[in-house]
């Protein structure tokens, strides 16, 4: 007989930064309290080989919408047109990519730092990437 263990919930931040990022999938599921909807959006990020798990929450001003600002951000990062619905929204961002940019913020309330996407922005080369861009005026010849 083997003894199981409960597999560890933590995992190392993601590092600050600019990442490719693809709608892996996307689904309406409760809440961790059970008392509200939200939206999973589960962003495969190719270029480290990790998965980041993005929730939008319900509009307060809507309350029968999801967060208006954040899905228009998604919805413009991905390149796709306003749709009508979650189930319009759903099929809209299935597969679709974005660059992410990724950052952190300290929780008083857990005392942890937890990754957050601070801005989605549309891709043009496929390419995003945690480098500085270097100008021309700063190369040496």
């Amino acid at each position: 007989m083997y003894k199981s263990e409960k597999a560890k919930k933590e995992f190392e931040l993601i590092p600050d930064g600019t990442y490719l990022g693809i709608v892996e999938s996307i689904e309406e599921k409760p809440n961790m309290s059970g008392d509200a909807k939200i939206l999973e959006i589960k962003w495969r990020l190719p270029s480290i080989n990790r998965i980041f798990f993005d929730h939008i929450n319900k509009d307060k001003n809507f309350p029968n919408d999801y967060n208006h600002w954040k899905v228009g951000n998604i919805l413009f990062g991905c390149n796709c047109p306003d749709v009508d619905g979650t189930s319009e929204l759903i099929k809209a961002l299935k597969g679709k990519k974005s660059n992410l940019t990724i950052g952190h913020q300290f929780f008083d309330k857990t005392q942890k730092d937890y990754n957050q996407i601070n801005d989605y922005s549309k891709v043009t080369d496929d390419k995003a990437s945690t480098e500085e861009e270097i100008d021309d005026k700063d190369l040496p010849f």
